[in-house]
């Protein structure tokens, strides 16, 4: 049997954190925080966090094709694109 250890890399202070994915393009993971309202990414390379407030709660956050990124918030799907919000990055 193998035995594997975890210890905390990014404390992020989520409230409910859930759906973590990986960007592949951008190398990041991306993770939604149900109950804080946001949309979390991290980049292990450089260590670069950055978290968005979401205008209701999300449930999930995938990368599209397109460079954008799909939410699920609670009255539907959204196509999110971050440069339109003047979040670059």
């Amino acid at each position: 049997m193998r035995i594997f250890e975890a210890a905390c890399v990014i404390d992020a202070k989520a409230a409910l954190a859930e759906g973590p994915v990986w960007d592949e393009r951008l190398n990041e993971l991306i993770w939604i925080d149900i109950e804080g309202y946001h949309l979390h990414r991290y980049r292990p390379s450089d260590g670069r966090r950055r978290q968005y407030e979401l205008p209701l709660k999300a449930g999930a956050a995938v990368p599209a094709e397109d460079g954008s990124w799909i939410l699920a918030l609670e009255d539907g799907f959204y196509r999110w694109r971050k440069a339109l919000y003047g979040m670059n990055g």
